[in-house]
């Protein structure tokens, strides 16, 4: 029979016997049991969920409480993670566990060596944030039966320590009570075994919540009196270990939760906090924050609904001339002026922007429910000196030279009528000679002077930006707005 089959059977037989131990045998730990990692056994995928079953069974009916694999896997899908499987690393597991409100994780390797597999577990306990126990077993790869019997192997190993701690909670639970009701000795001599006996139990990390809660008590019931020192730290550590459920909600949902100014997580949230005053605080986008002060006890069960009101926006008017003016609100574009705009209480930044134009910004506080208008007068930006200097040399001189060059043409015309024999030409040829030189020569000065001054006029940008200007892009959330400022 395959391997396939057999661990089908009996993990049924073993879940199905589970079923009939009664709650209040279920003192151990609650546990995350996490897939089997392969790293070369090769072993089909369903034959290693069949194992990991038939391990979480054995343990569960040794006593342990195992978190279902179906929510493990649920909540890794809302952690959004890209498979079940990329949580084999410890620190992902350690997570996922507290998230879970496990108290220990247990990861399973099969790490194939030569022709053996060589099965190893490790149970991690979430709380001390230490290993509680690490076990081996060896099983030829191929082997059903021996595979089985090794997993077997694992089952008890890790079921010892659990059957161990249950006998010392049902043994210690036992004599606190005949310790209470017996005569011998001194009050505060019986209160000294008792609390050896209530202080081993409460640090066994085998032991469930519920046992640890229930010797602490059962030895403050009988002996808080007996020994003060003693009877302080008992209560010390019934604080550490039963730690009050607080289940907090938001109304509307969603909003982030901080507990004594920490962030805590996103309501619906559940918090197991040790007892003790907390500030909470939640805050939600458009809504006003909540704040109160909750004290809790030692294992109370508390729901916590967080109310939010809604902000009322305020109402912003900007009018600007001249018109067609860009109005920007805290770094976005609102559109041309002018321009209405509902926005949340508080400061907001208003910048003005036209072509042409010095930039206006103001800053404005709105009040809830408030209507305020914002009107503005843009002034022109001054224009670039040097570059208006600069056209005027430029395009003067490329007349000049125009002029120098109808010289030109006129003395050539002049010289050919005076090569014809026409003695009268000379004089004009050397008038319209002198026009063209000094058309020529003044033009390419005055042309020079221009390229030099726009040289050293400052760019667009710098002119803008030193008179106030702009240049550049602007966002209204969904798209840019592109503009530029300044004149020549």
């Amino acid at each position: 029979m395959k391997l396939r089959t057999i661990l089908i059977i009996i993990t049924l037989l073993v879940s199905g016997s589970s079923r009939f131990v009664r709650a209040s045998e279920q003192k151990g730990p609650i546990i995350a049991v996490f897939d089997i990692e392969d790293k070369g056994s090769l072993i089909a995928k369903d034959t290693l969920d069949n194992l990991v079953d038939f391990l979480s069974a054995r343990m569960a009916k040794a006593g342990y409480r195992v978190i279902p694999r179906e929510q493990v896997r649920k909540r890794l899908l809302e952690a959004q993670k890209e498979s079940y499987k990329q949580c084999y690393d410890q620190s992902c597991q350690i997570e996922l566990g507290r998230e879970m409100a496990a108290q220990k994780t247990l990861s399973i390797k099969i790490l194939k060596i030569g022709a053996t597999c060589q099965i190893t577990a490790e149970l991690y306990d979430l709380r001390q944030s230490t290993t509680d126990l690490a076990t081996t077993a060896e099983a030829k790869c191929e082997d059903d039966e021996s595979m089985l019997k090794a997993f077997t192997a694992v089952a008890e190993d890790l079921n010892r320590p659990l059957r161990g701690s249950q006998r010392r909670l049902e043994d210690g639970l036992i004599e606190l009570e005949r310790l209470a009701k017996s005569d011998d000795g001194s009050k505060a001599e019986r209160a000294k075994q008792a609390w050896n006996i209530a202080q081993g139990i409460a640090q066994d990390s085998m032991i469930a919540k519920e046992g640890k809660v229930k010797a602490l008590r059962k030895y403050l019931d009988e002996f808080k009196d007996a020994v003060t020192e003693v009877s302080g730290k008992a209560d010390a550590l019934l604080v550490e270990i039963d730690l009050a459920n607080l289940v907090i909600m938001s109304s509307p949902p969603g909003a982030k939760v901080y507990i004594n100014g920490k962030e805590s997580g996103i309501a619906p949230i559940t918090k197991e906090l040790k007892a003790g005053k907390y500030r909470l605080r939640g805050e939600l986008d458009g809504h006003n924050k909540f704040e109160e002060d909750v004290a809790l006890r030692p294992g109370e069960k508390r729901e916590l609904s967080m109310m939010l009101q809604k902000i009322k926006a305020g109402t912003l008017v900007v009018n600007a001339s001249p018109s067609g003016a860009w109005v920007d609100i805290d770094g976005k574009t609102a559109g041309q002026a002018p321009v209405a705009k509902e926005l949340s209480p508080g400061p907001h930044e208003v910048v003005v922007k036209l072509a042409g134009h010095l930039i206006d910004r103001r800053n404005v506080t709105l009040v809830a429910d408030e209507q305020k208008s914002l009107n503005l007068q843009l002034e022109s930006i001054p224009t670039r000196p040097k570059m208006l200097w600069g056209h005027v040399a430029f395009w003067s001189g490329l007349g000049v030279a125009l002029v120098g060059g109808a010289g030109l043409a006129n003395a050539l015309v002049e010289q050919k009528n005076y090569d014809k024999g026409d003695l009268g030409a000379k004089s004009l040829m050397e008038t319209w000679t002198g026009v063209m030189y000094a058309g020529f020569g003044t033009g390419a000065a005055l042309m020079v002077t221009g390229v030099v001054l726009w040289i050293l006029a400052p760019d667009q940008a710098s002119w803008a930006e030193q008179s106030g200007g702009y240049l550049g892009a602007s966002s209204d959330g969904n798209s840019f707005v592109l503009t530029a400022g300044g004149r020549w």
